[in-house]
């Protein structure tokens, strides 16, 4: 039995070691093989770590503060095929990519949303970084990373750190980057703005730093300064919403394509003012108006709006109003400056409110019409030019603008506020044929029928500018104005910058006729132009003076004088103003040249003894006579007598001529020295020597004497030593 028991007690003792082998065993690779497998570290703010496969359960995990880290690439597959999204009530987080990537292959999916619900918005940062070696690749169809602070009133910041690189998921196609909603910014930096390829607008915040939005009305609304500039070329569904404070939208020579179907440009709150400026604007469906003027937040007060275009081009493609206001409205503004509004199957600008208008050196091209104003003013000024290509439409409803085919339209219409100035200072303004260019009437409302506006120039005054029609004459108030006719086209110009601008552009052939010219104009033609004058006084055209009715072509004269005659040293010349016209011989102002010599000066020549002298005198290089002071002299008259010679030992000082009187022997009576007779103390040196009458210089002779004497003395020696020798 003992024997038995301790057999039993070893058994039990082996089982009992075994079956904690087998546990330690099973527990082992099962630890091991969680960590393997985990895809995911959830981090919290204790630094504590639980690690999860699936992301829906990482998600779950993560709370505010939280940080998920990845342990390998992630891709999303058909059980689960969206991106890594942190939920909306979550704030404050942390993804850490640690080297790893992320791909979602959902259509239009994203790869990272950080998107707080607009329950949970709170100011908060979100963080994506790469704390790994390695570069952490997030690849999507639709935006790669996409935030939102879920409340405009509320704050988040993005930051980004490490290397990290956007794609998408067609690599024929570039990455759209990052989407800023609601209330997300991106510190501006370099490699930032290059993380929002479509659009991105930069501010500069109270802070002192620059952010990034993803929409203007986020930026306006922190903006600092109230300048706003965007970044790159945007096409989207967001429009371009003014905000409730005032601000600039400097698109910095970009393009921003609206798709959606309101207005591309909304000033949205009253007593705004915003302006745009710096590149383009395009509208691209046909419902869609250029830029909004009209309606909410505020119904019951939305007054005094303004909008500038300032170098912007503004383009819509349908049968729509470029810019429009409410007829409800006050103190409503609109200026385009350096700017274009292509309408080109609409409204240009369409203004029923009060306020102003102002057009300053812009385009507006359109169907039915191109500024038509109800109420308030409209002021057009430098070099505008506003072309409408319709012809005028039946109206059938009581609202809305009119197509009455007028380049600029003002209506007296009724029931709407009043009409208080319009001024078109100058510009170039086209209709359709057969169409009013400008048009001033009233529009009964009640029966849609036009009627004349006998008052309209009380309010409208047209003082230049270039139009395809006349102009009626109680709006026109200028004292310059023509018709011209060039290629087939006649035109009606008003004001002295329109005139001189139009007789600049006529060519030969072209014909105009002068209205009314002011009595200072000065007025010159090109050449072969046929005038009229229809002023009702004599004009001055080209220095030529046409009377009243009169109809000649100009001759355009030279503005020097041509010699016609040259004048001779006995008979008159003539000169004259010519018409530079080819083939024609007209000449005017014909002046006498008045007969004259053509006199040279002739310095005096000096006499000498060798030669005679010439006076000071005036030569004829046409006739060749000579004059002194006018008075004609001949050759003898003009002579200066020859010096006579002045001698010392025969020879002339000052030429060196000998003298053929000279006569060494005989002493000249300049030459003899004259006595001293005042000079009584000097001693008398003279040796008492009989005088013998000659005082010539005895230096040669007592050389000729020297040298016979030593020529004698040699031969005396030579006699003497040939004797001797024999």
């Amino acid at each position: 039995f003992r024997k038995g028991w301790k057999h039993m007690k070893s058994r039990k003792k082996f089982l009992s070691i075994l079956l904690t082998l087998c546990m330690m065993f099973a527990l082992v690779p099962m630890t091991a093989l969680a960590a393997e497998d985990a895809t995911f570290e959830v981090i919290d703010t204790e630094g504590n770590t639980t690690q999860f496969t699936k992301i829906q359960d990482a998600r779950k995990a993560m709370k505010d503060g939280y940080t998920l880290k990845l342990l390998k690439d992630y891709v999303s597959t058909s059980d689960y095929n969206f991106g890594i999204s942190i939920d909306g009530k979550v704030r404050g987080v942390t993804i850490d990519l640690n080297g790893y990537s992320v791909t979602s292959n959902q259509k239009n999916g994203y790869a990272l949303k950080l998107e707080q619900s607009y329950g949970g918005a709170r100011d908060n940062t979100v963080t994506i970084k790469n704390s790994g070696s390695k570069q952490s690749v997030l690849t999507s169809s639709g935006y790669q990373i996409t935030t939102s602070s879920g409340d405009s009133n509320y704050t988040q910041i993005v930051n980004l750190e490490g290397d990290i690189v956007l794609k998408n998921l067609d690599e024929t196609k570039e990455p759209l980057g990052i989407k800023l909603g609601t209330g997300s910014k991106l510190l501006d930096t370099e490699s930032a703005r290059n993380l929002i390829p479509n659009g991105g607008f930069s501010v500069k915040e109270a802070d002192g730093n620059k952010y990034i939005y993803g929409s203007y009305a986020n930026a306006a609304g922190k903006a600092a300064d109230g300048n706003i500039t965007l970044l790159h070329d945007y096409k989207g569904n967001e429009p371009i919403n003014s905000g409730s404070k005032s601000a600039a939208l400097d698109l910095d020579g970009h393009t921003y394509t609206y798709t959606g179907k309101t207005a591309a440009i909304n000033v949205n709150y009253p007593n705004v003012e915003f302006t745009v400026k710096n590149g383009k604007v395009v509208a691209t469906d046909e419902t869609t108006d250029g830029a909004h003027l009209i309606g909410a937040p505020n119904e019951s007060n939305m007054n005094n709006r303004s909008l500038t275009l300032d170098g912007v081009e503004l383009t819509v493609p349908g049968d729509v109003c470029g810019i429009i206001t409410n007829g409800t409205e006050t103190g409503n503004k609109v200026t385009l400056k350096n700017s274009t509004l292509n309408v080109e199957n609409g409204f240009g600008i369409y203004f029923p409110s009060s306020g102003k208008v102002t057009i300053d050196n812009s385009v507006i091209n359109a169907k039915h019409a191109g500024v038509q104003v109800c109420s308030g003013s409209l002021t057009i000024v430098g070099e505008t030019a506003i072309t409408v290509t319709g012809q005028p439409q039946e109206k059938t409803d009581a609202d809305g603008p009119i197509a009455d085919g007028a380049a600029v339209s003002i209506v007296n219409r009724d029931g709407y506020k009043k009409l208080e100035t319009v001024n078109i200072e100058n510009g170039v303004f086209n209709s359709a044929a057969d169409v009013e260019a400008v048009r001033a009437y009233s529009f009964n409302n009640a029966d849609k029928t036009e009627n004349e506006w006998s008052e309209a120039g009380n309010v409208v005054e047209v003082t230049g500018g270039s139009f395809s029609s006349n102009i009626a004459e109680n709006i026109v108030n200028s004292d310059m104005q023509a018709t011209t006719t060039s290629g087939g086209e006649t035109r009606f110009v008003v004001g002295k910058t329109a005139v001189e601008n139009a007789i600049q552009a006529l060519k030969s052939g072209d014909k105009i006729t002068f209205k009314k010219v002011a009595d200072d104009a000065v007025i010159t033609v090109p050449e072969n132009v046929e005038i009229t004058n229809s002023t009702g006084k004599d004009i001055t055209v080209n220095g030529d003076t046409f009377e009243v009715g009169e109809t000649t072509t100009a001759h355009v004269w030279d503005t020097e004088y041509t010699i016609d005659k040259e004048a001779t040293c006995t008979e008159d010349g003539s000169k004259s103003i010519h018409c530079t016209t080819p083939g024609c011989t007209a000449k005017k102002d014909v002046q006498i040249i008045p007969a004259a010599h053509k006199l040279e000066n002739v310095a005096e020549q000096q006499a000498t003894c060798k030669a005679e002298g010439i006076k000071a005198h005036q030569h004829c290089t046409v006739c060749g006579k000579d004059f002194i002071d006018g008075v004609e002299k001949t050759v003898d008259e003009l002579k200066i007598t020859k010096l006579a010679h002045t001698y010392v030992d025969g020879k002339c000082t000052v030429c060196g001529e000998s003298d053929s009187n000279y006569n060494p022997g005989t002493m000249n009576p300049e030459q003899m020295i004259p006595s001293q007779p005042n000079d009584t103390n000097k001693p008398d040196n003279r040796m008492d020597n009989p005088e013998t009458g000659d005082g010539s210089n005895l230096t040669l002779p007592i050389i000729i004497l020297s040298v016979s004497g030593i020529g004698l003395s040699g031969i005396f020696i030579y006699l003497r030593k040939r004797k001797c020798n024999r």
